[in-house]
Parts: structure tokens; sequence; C-alpha cells
């Protein structure tokens, strides 16, 4: 019975240390967690880059990425990973430009999350500060700011879910009013004032 044991035990131990062998070998996989429906993955420091000679996050995996309405925002800024890299690589030559972006960025994704999850106070909320946001950026960049807008938006609209939630984000936010004239849209500027940045 006591060698029976020993064999057993030993059995035990092989396949432990085989595991841990493996483990130490090709490393385990990168843990997913969910965070306000967004995919956050482990990541290390490493893995972020330098675009145009702003740090931003790796390029999500497209299939991770396009899995939930919010997509991964490794960074917890607010903004998909994907969604940050584009501005800045498409606008490299205005701070004003990115910045005003990323604020519209992270206040349009978080009205349809509030829209997806049938909030529709904070989905009406987000959509004033998205409104915010749009001024703003007619005060930036008033000759190009409907494409701009256009094409931040289709960037972020990028699946089937994200832009039927758009649909619904339409419904609940029509007739909300645009009050800003013309020399008002700087007021849309809020958290930072577009003029102390040089470009």
């Amino acid at each position: 019975m006591k060698k029976n044991t020993k064999i057993v035990v030993s059995f035990v131990v092989v396949i432990i240390i085989g595991v841990l062998v493996y483990i130490q070998t090709f490393g385990a996989k990168p843990v997913e967690q969910s965070v306000q429906n967004a995919v956050v993955t482990e990541q290390s420091p490493t893995a972020y880059e330098v675009i145009n000679g702003v740090t931003v996050p790796p390029e999500p995996d497209p299939e991770l990425n396009n899995a939930t309405l919010a997509g991964i925002d490794v960074n917890e800024n607010g903004v998909r990973d994907d969604v940050e890299r584009w501005i800045v690589r498409t606008y490299p030559n205005s701070e004003k430009t990115q910045k005003i972006l990323m604020i519209m960025a992270r206040e349009f994704e978080s009205a349809l999350f509030y829209t997806k999850s049938d909030n529709t106070q904070s989905a009406i909320l987000a959509q004033t500060r998205v409104t915010d946001s749009i001024d703003c950026l007619w005060y930036i960049r008033s000759d190009d700011a409907i494409s701009i807008r256009s094409l931040l938006f289709a960037q972020i609209l990028s699946t089937k879910e994200r832009t039927l939630t758009y649909v619904e984000y339409n419904r609940l936010s029509a007739g909300s009013p645009v009050d800003r004239q013309p020399e008002e849209f700087k007021d849309g500027c809020t958290g930072f004032d577009p003029d102390l940045l040089i470009n």
C-alpha cells in the first residue's frame, strides 16, 4: 500500500512540475476583465508606444476590441485605444485638436454606454457634454469642424452594435437645444483653454 501511495505522490509531483515548467516557458495568457463593459487586458509597460511624440496604448486586438460596445481601453482614460491612436496619428500637428477630440470621444463613448444601459438621464447629460465639445471644436477648427467630427464618429461607430446604439442615442437626444452663438463656442471648451496651447 505504501508503494502505491509513493507512486501516486510521485506522479502528482511530476504533473505539478510539468505545469509550472509549461507556464514558465510559454507564459500565462492576458487576464481580461470587464470595466463598464470595456475589455481591459493586462499589458506590460513596454507595450505602450510613441506616435508623433505622444505615448499611446498598444493597438488592440480587433476581435476583442469589437466584442463589446466600449471595446478596449487599457489606460482607462475613457477613450477606446484604437480611437486614441487614430486621433494622435491623424492630427499630429495640433495639440488643441487632439485635446478636444479626446474629450469628444470620451463623452460620446460615455453617452453610447449610458444609452445602451437604458440610463436615459445620464445619456442626456453626456449628450450635453458632447455638444459642448463639438462647440469647442468649432472654436478651434471652424473651417473643417464638420468633417473632423464626422471622421471621429465614424471611427467610434465601427461595429453594428455601436451604430445601432448611436441610432437610439439620436432618438434620446432629439430636440436637445444648441443655444450657443459662434462667439460663444469657446464656452464649450470645458476643462482646458485652447488659447493657451501653441498649436
